[in-house]
């Protein structure tokens, strides 16, 4: 089976979620496969109200040390509306446009040649999430040190906050909350822990924050993005499991990676301090 490994899984979703996107997908090579080592890897997130941007690479070994190829003379088209519109190579593999905003509901398709093939994927963008609400916008951590492990006494955690939203239709969303500049972290730390983390993607219409999600202190933005299926395939394929790597989600015709769109309501921001 032909298989591809997905490299830095936090840093995807770090960059995708604010705006650029430097992961890089590979695959493992098996003697059947003729087309190994020659895909075009396509990280397409298309954002509503936002400009098109494409990364576009050349698939590596998986067992390669070697950064991700650019693919810089292709002719890319987005296909909205039946009007083809040319992407320019704006450097670093992307492929923009700046002529258009992405619109809710609507339908985009992704085409362009490569080594004898037709790639290309088409994406839906969801509606904005509306009636997004969480139970506080305060969250205390206790202090730890202000209780002896020898007291026998545990500190009382504080309640989870509960984010709500409305989802009539099972649609797909996904949390992500990111710390602002001027957050601390909690441990004092070199501060070297990521400034983001987010939730599985659910078909719900809640979820919750509890304090042991949290690194920082200070203002955090919490963001609930509605996103496609492709795009909570990709997730539940991969995960942060090293044995889901094998076979992770594509929805490129002719090629690997996911183009996919996504929505996103008003953020919420929080405040996590020390009690």
């Amino acid at each position: 089976m032909t298989t591809f490994f997905i490299r830095h899984l936090n840093k995807l979703y770090l960059f995708l979620l604010f705006g650029s996107i430097f992961f890089q997908q590979c695959k493992k090579e098996t003697a059947t496969d003729t087309l190994t080592g020659n895909h075009a890897v396509v990280e397409g997130y298309l954002q509503a109200d936002k400009h098109i941007e494409i990364k576009i690479t050349k698939e590596i070994p998986y067992t390669s040390d070697d950064s991700a190829e650019y693919l810089p003379n292709l002719n890319v088209y987005i296909i909205h509306n039946n009007v083809m519109t040319k992407l320019f190579y704006k450097g670093s593999a992307i492929y923009a446009d700046t002529s258009m905003l992405v619109m809710a509901s609507d339908t985009y398709k992704l085409q362009f040649d490569y080594n004898g093939f037709t790639i290309s994927a088409t994406t839906v963008i969801p509606t904005k999430p509306t009636n997004f609400k969480a139970s506080t916008d305060t969250l205390s951590v206790p202090d730890f040190s202000s209780v002896p492990p020898s007291s026998g006494t545990m500190p009382t955690f504080p309640d989870p906050i509960k984010l709500t939203w409305d989802n009539p239709d099972k649609s797909f969303f996904l949390v992500a909350v990111k710390a602002q500049s001027t957050a601390t972290t909690i441990s004092n730390g070199s501060g070297n822990k990521l400034p983001i983390f987010r939730k599985e993607p659910t078909q719900g219409a809640e979820q919750e924050l509890r304090m042991q999600d949290f690194e920082y202190l200070g203002w955090h933005d919490v963001i609930l993005y509605k996103v496609t299926g492709d795009y909570a395939a990709l997730y539940k394929t991969t995960g942060t499991n090293s044995q889901n790597l094998a076979s992770p989600q594509t929805n490129i015709k002719n090629g690997l990676g996911i183009f996919a769109g996504l929505n996103q309501a008003d953020n919420i921001e929080l405040l996590v301090k020390k009690e």
